[in-house]
Parts: structure tokens; C-alpha cells; sequence
């Protein structure tokens, strides 16, 4: 703070001249104070500030602090009627930390001046009422960030300079031109900026600055140019909005610049071109041109010659030189959520994603911070590419809410919470994607979403499950759908899990390294066929489910149960392999009237394990368990507290204990006579007599006499083995060792003809 004294001169004051000195000394005390209580400290004179080459600050009273001389902090405002602040020093930071520094419009005065500078960077300040608001020349690699630049003759000023960045400034109301590039001032970006209100031009290239880049800048409201080329090529002119000036953009004698993708909204003359050099004024199809606001075309075509069926958000004819004209304006892709509009157009414009009629296939890969692609619009397909679709993991990759006949493919959907969502949409398809590492389900169909098609995908590493299909007392499921040909594995909570869902078809998935493979939980009338369920804890679960079909599958590797039935009815399990798991199928809790036939069950603990807890009055009764070949276990079958089963035509081989029972189990072991009972490995009697008591003459392929587990569990009419089946494979061992020793009988006797 400078200090002001007033000497008054005289030993004696008239009463006029006391007052009014005391009331400026009042008055001077009060600004003192207000400014003190505001802390914006005021720094005025008529001197620069340096910032010396060998880092010093000068004068040392400046408001500049810093602690390492490469961060120079501004730690109050600056105002001076000449330069403001001249750098001497590269490879330093200069932050305004929003303070201001001031000028009073003197000729040739500059706010920040940066003359034979490089790698500098002016940030966070407010720079105002200068002749230029930031000098740079002879200056490289400097960078102009995040500065409000405003009511000087020309806020940036560049001459023979190259290399240097401004972006994010806020650039406006300065007399001549906002930002001005000339003498050859080369590789320079303007972005991201708010260029606004210069009466003369926005953006002023001029005298051979070549191979600038322009690019996401807001320039609006300049009274007569918002970009002006003179004499320079080879600039990229992409992604502006150029608004509301008399010429959006002026080209004289400038050659082989390139515009593309920027919004020319309400200028009193979109273009001015005054020579006929070369320019080009598109990106190609289908990146496609620049928006104009006055563009009168249709878009009822697609393709490089707009020729083919189908619009694509592209005019059908070109605007002057532009061959690709925009229906919509650009919006810049910025990790924000994708929309496919119910009009058919892509929300925001600028993403990776090429339109073709009812198809749209991504050209690149797409991230986002909240939800990937929102499809609003029926009949439509969505074509990946292969490309990826990345989150945060957060929100959804993919959501269709309400939708139908809508078809995603070929799309690599990872790191969201939910990779694809599905409420309310019916007749859709999804195949050959591969979604993996969301935080929650793969794919998630819920609220009665129903009639789709879910093939050919690999979901694997998600923290839910692959699939699911509603959630158990928050959202019903899906009904009539088909899950068929998926690769998935390692998903923590699921394979596939269905709950409160109906009338759906899983075939041909191979099911891996999950909790569970599959899970039926309130289901219905679905059929689970031909999938290879491995190393998952639990294969199958069904839980208060009924009249499903589970046939044909591999079921093998599961840590516990390779089918797990919890108080489920009418389920049919047949012609399924169940192998090397803890218990091959477990029925317990009031499971009953399942029919279980045909299965492989081999390599267990337990075959079966039929159970009702002791407390309860769910049992597990009425089960027929017909067919099976129960091999290689070490318990065939157990039955705890379960009865009133029928198991018949079973093959018990080569179990440790064909027949374990727990605690009161009555049940049924034969099917009568002819029909017989099991095959039992471990039993051997005489088949010499027929009949229902076994007392008629011939043989007739069952025992002569019962199989008994208990009194209470007798199998009456245990199964004599066929010969095929048994006596084939050891006569085949057996003649084949015969021909073995032959051969070897015979090799002496050549040898010993031969000498």
C-alpha cells in the first residue's frame, strides 16, 4: 500500500480551508479502511514490473511473491500507466491467482509482455486496459491459460512466434482484434477460448502465420470479422462456433487451410472469400463438414456421393464448397452421455458414431463419466465395430428403456456399473459384444422386458453376474427371451441368474469360474439345454422354481453342487453329465415331483443327496429318479429325512457306498414287476427263476432275491447286468492282449528266418 502525505503548509487555517482539509483526511481514512476490510490491496505508479532473468522480482515491493523462482504469485492487484509486468525469465509460471493488473490505454503499453520468452505460463489473471493485453514475440512453447483479457486495444498479440498455446482464455471487448497472429507466427493453438465483442475481428491471421491450429472456440458477437485469414495457409479451422458477426469468416489469399466442423449460426455473411485460392471446407465422408445456419438441404440420402438409402445427418447437396454440410450443429464429444434421439439424430453431434439410416456403427472408441450410449429410438442397430465403449464405473454402457427391435453388436462395453440395460424393451437383440470388468451385471433385463435375443457374447470379469434378469423382490424379470452361445466366465456373483422371469431359453453357453453358473430363482417353464457349466462353486440353482426343463448339459468341476434344488417343483433334469463335483444333484426343502432321468452322475462325493431339515415340513417327497447311471462316487445316494421317492432303473457302479440313509427315509426302489429295479454293482445273486415272487421256472433278467438297504427300503427286483454292457469291454481287453502276445511269439521266429 503507498502511502499518500499531505503537508499542509502555515501555522494558521481559516475555518473554510481546516474543514475541508479534515474532511479529505476523514475521507482518505474511510477508503483506507473499506479497502483493508475488502482486502484488494491497491498498487499504483508509474513503473513496470520485471520479473529478472536471474529470477528476481523488481521493484521488491511488487505484489509478487514467490518461493522457488519458478511460481511467481501475484498477491494483490497492479495498476500502472505504462507496461504492466515484462518477463525476463524462461520456464516459469506466472499465476494472476485473479488478481487484476490494469493499464490506462497508453500506446504501445502491455499488460504482460513476453518478448524472447519460451516455456512461460501466464495463468489466472485479469488483464485490462492496455494498448496489447499479452505481447509475444520472437517467444515459443509459452502458454496462455485461463486469463480474462478484456478492454485493450488487442488482447493477444503473437508476431514471429511459434509453439505457443491459448486456451480457455476469456477474450472480449478489446477495441481491434481479440487474439492476432502475424510475421509468420506458426504451430500455435487458440482452443477452447470465449472470443467475444471486439469491434474489429475475433480471430486475425495474417502475413504467413501457417499451420495454426483453431479449434473449439466460442467467437461471437465481433462487429465486422470473426476469423480473418490474410496471406496464410495451412491452418486447421475446426470445431468453432462463429455467431452473430457481419462476416463469420474472412479468406484472403490464404491457401490450403482446412474447415471443419464449426457452426456458422446467424452471420450477416457466413464466408467471404476475396481470391480463389484452394481451401478445403470438410472433413471427408462421413466425419462430414461445417453447420450453416442458412443451409436450406434436405438429408434423405447416405453415402460419399449422398446417394444411397437412408439419411446419415449430412445435406444431401453442398454448400458452396463444403461437400458434407452438417443438418445439426457440431457439439464436441466430451465424455458426456450419447444419445440416439427418437428423430434418428446423434446427441451430441461430434461423437465417434456414423449414421446410416436406421444403422449406426461407431468409428471410434467412446468414454464417458456417466452413461455410455441412451438409445431412445425403435428399430435401430447399434454396430461396436469393435471399438470400445469405456466407463468410470458408474452408470450404464448401454440403456434401452422402453425400447423395441433394437439390435447391439460387436461393441466392447466395459468399466460402468451396468454394462447393458434393458427395462421395458421387448424384441431386441444383443450379440457378439464382449462386456467385461463393469461393476455390476453384464447384461441386466428387468421389468418385464421380454421376446429378445441374447447370442455370440463373451461376458467375463464383471463384479455381478454375466446375466441377469430382474432382481429378487425389487423387479420382476424377463419372459419368452433366449440366451444362447455366450462365452462366460469369472464373474463373481453369476453366470446367469434369472429370477421372477418365465418362458426362457439357455442353450449352448459355456458358464466358467463364476458363483454360480446358472440360477432359476421364481422361474417358470424355461429350458436349460446343452450348456457346459464348469469350476463354477454351484452349476445349477434352481430356488422356487418349476415345470423347467434342464437337459443335455456338461456339469462338471463345481466346488459344491453341480444341481442345487431348493423347494422347487415339476422340474424335469434328464440326460445332463454331472461330474467331480461336491454332491452331483442335491434336492432339499421341499423339492418334490421332480423327474430326474438319464443323467451321467460320476466322480462325486454324493450322486445324489436328497434332504428336509428335521424342523421343517417342507420334505423332499415325490421325486422320481429314473435312468441315471450313478457311477465313481463315493456315496451313490443319501437321503435325510426324505421319503415316498421312486428311484428305479438306476446303474450303481463302482460307488464307495451305493446307499446312504439319515435319520426316517421310506421310499420306493423298483417299479414293479417286469419293469424291475436298479442295477446294483455290489450285489450278486441268481437268475434262475421269474415272476412277481420270483418262483417260476427261467430266468428273466432281475435277481432272485431283493436288494435290501433297511427294512424299510428294498429294492425287490434288483437288475441282472446285460451281457453288451458289462462282458464287452473286458473280452475286447482280453482278445487284445492275446493279439499282443501272438505278435510277439511270431517277431523271434522272422528274425531267426532271416539270418
Amino acid at each position: 500500500m503507498w502511502l499518500l502525505i499531505v503537508r499542509v503548509r502555515g501555522k494558521v487555517l481559516g475555518r473554510f480551508r481546516a474543514g475541508l482539509v479534515s474532511g479529505v483526511c476523514v475521507l482518505l481514512l474511510f477508503m483506507t479502511v473499506f479497502g483493508l476490510v475488502l482486502n484488494v490491496p491497491l498498487v499504483r505508479g508509474s513503473g513496470t514490473i520485471y520479473i529478472r532473468a536471474d529470477g528476481s522480482i523488481d521493484p521488491p515491493t511488487a505484489p509478487i511473491s514467490t518461493v522457488d523462482n519458478v511460481t511467481y504469485t501475484l498477491t494483490g492487484n497492479i495498476a500502472t500507466d505504462a507496461d504492466g509486468i515484462i518477463v525476463e525469465r524462461d520456464n516459469i509460471v506466472v499465476d494472476g491467482a485473479g488478481y487484476t493488473v490494469q493499464g490506462t490505454g497508453a500506446s504501445g503499453s502491455k499488460g504482460i509482455d513476453l518478448s524472447s520468452r519460451s516455456n512461460v505460463t501466464i495463468r489466472s489473471m485479469e488483464i485490462n486496459t492496455f494498448h496489447y493485453g499479452i505481447m509475444l514475440g520472437s517467444s515459443s512453447g509459452n502458454n496462455i491459460v485461463g486469463d480474462n483479457i478484456t478492454n485493450n486495444v488487442e488482447g493477444i498479440r503473437l508476431y514471429e512466434s511459434s509453439g505457443n498455446s491459448m486456451v480457455g482464455n476469456n477474450i472480449t471487448a478489446n477495441d481491434g482484434g481479440d487474439i492476432v497472429l502475424g510475421n509468420s507466427s506458426n504451430d500455435n493453438t487458440i482452443s477452447g477460448n470465449n472470443i467475444t465483442a471486439s469491434w474489429w475481428y475475433g480471430i486475425f491471421l495474417f502475413d504467413s502465420s501457417n499451420d495454426n491450429t483453431v479449434s473449439g472456440n466460442n467467437i461471437t458477437a465481433n462487429s465486422n470479422y470473426g476469423i480473418w485469414l490474410d496471406g496464410s495457409s495451412g491452418n486447421n479451422i475446426v470445431g468453432n462456433n462463429i455467431t452473430n458477426s457481419l462476416h463469420g469468416i474472412y479468406v484472403s489469399y490464404s491457401p490450403s487451410n482446412r474447415f471443419y466442423h464449426n457452426n456458422f449460426i446467424d452471420n450477416t455473411q457466413q464466408v467471404n472469400i476475396t481470391s480463389s485460392y484452394a481451401n478445403t471446407w470438410d472433413d471427408g465422408y462421413s466425419s462430414g463438414g461445417n453447420y450453416w445456419s442458412d443451409y436450406t438441404g434436405v438429408d434423405l440420402k447416405s453415402g460419399s456421393h449422398q446417394n444411397e438409402t437412408g439419411s446419415d445427418e449430412i445435406g444431401d447437396t453442398p454448400y458452396n464448397q463444403d461437400n458434407y454440410p452438417l443438418m445439426r450443429p457440431y457439439v464436441p464429444f466430451e465424455n458426456q452421455t450419447i444419445y440416439i434421439r427418437a428423430d434418428g439424430s446423434i446427441d451430441p453431434s461430434g461423437v465417434p458414431i456414423q449414421r446410416k439410416g436406421d444403422l449406426y456403427f461407431l468409428t471410434g472408441n467412446i468414454t464417458s463419466d456417466a452413461d455410455g450410449i441412451v438409445i431412445e429410438r425403435d428399430n435401430v442397430v447399434i454396430d461396436g465395430a469393435d471399438y470400445t465403449i469405456q466407463g468410470t464405473g458408474t452408470g450404464k454402457g448401454i440403456a434401452l428403456g422402453a425400447r423395441s427391435n433394437v439390435t447391439i453388436r460387436n461393441a466392447v462395453v466395459k468399466k460402468f456399473f451396468l454394462g447393458i440395460e434393458l427395462i421395458r424393451s421387448t424384441n431386441n437383440t444383443i450379440c457378439g459384444n464382449e462386456l467385461t470388468a463393469n461393476n455390476g451385471e453384464g447384461i441386466w433385463l428387468y421389468d418385464s422386458s421380454k421376446d429378445c435375443s441374447i447370442h455370440g457374447n463373451h461376458m467375463t470379469n464383471n463384479s455381478g453376474s454375466g446375466i441377469r434378469f430382474g432382481w429378487t423382490g425389487l423387479y420382476s424379470g424377463a419372459s419368452n427371451t433366449s440366451i444362447t452361445g455366450n462365452w462366460i466366465a469369472f464373474n463373481n456373483d453369476g453366470g446367469i441368474r434369472l429370477s421372477d422371469s418365465y418362458n426362457n431359453s439357455i442353450s449352448g453357453n459355456n458358464i466358467t469360474n463364476s458363483y454360480v453358473g446358472v440360477q432359476l430363482y421364481l422361474c417358470s417353464n424355461s429350458n436349460l439345454v446343452g450348456n457346459k457349466i464348469t469350476n463354477n462353486s454351484v452349476g445349477v440353482d434352481l430356488r422356487y422354481s418349476l415345470n423347467n426343463i434342464i437337459t443335455g448339459n456338461d456339469i462338471t468341476n463345481n466346488e459344491q453342487d453341480g444341481i442345487y434344488v431348493y423347494s422347487s417343483t415339476d422340474n424335469d433334469i434328464s440326460k445332463n453329465r454331472i461330474a467331480t463335483c461336491d454332491t452331483g444333484i442335491h434336492l432339499l426343502a421341499g423339492s418334490s415331483d421332480n423327474t430326474i432321468s438319464d443323467n451321467m452322475i460320476a466322480n462325486n462325493n454324493y450322486g445324489f443327496f436328497l434332504s428336509s431339515p428335521f424342523s421343517s415340513s417342507q420334505f423332499t417327497n415325490h421325486n422320481s429318479i429314473v435312468g441315471n447311471t450313478i457311477t465313481a462316487n463315493y456315496w451313490g445316494i443319501a437321503l435325510q429325512n426324505s421319503s415316498d421317492n421312486t428311484i428305479y432303473h438306476n446303474f450303481f457302479t463302482d460307488n464307495q457306498n451305493n446307499v446312504v440313509l439319515v435319520i426316517a427315509a421310506v421310499n420306493v426302489w423298483d417299479s414293479g414287476y417286469p419293469s424291475g429295479g436298479n442295477y446294483w454293482s455290489d450285489y450278486t445273486d441268481v437268475d434262475q427263476f421269474s415272476g412277481q415272487y420270483q418262483n417260476q421256472t427261467g430266468s428273466d433278467g432281475i435277481w432272485d432275491h431283493p436288494y435290501v438297504i433297511d427294512e424299510n427300503n428294498i429294492d425287490n427286483y434288483p437288475v441282472v447286468p446285460e451281457f453288451p454292457s458289462l462282458l464287452l469291454l473286458p473280452l475286447f481287453m482280453l482278445s487284445t492282449m492275446l493279439s499282443v502276445v501272438l505278435m510277439q511269439r511270431k517277431i523271434p521266429r522272422k528274425q531267426k528266418n532271416s539270418r
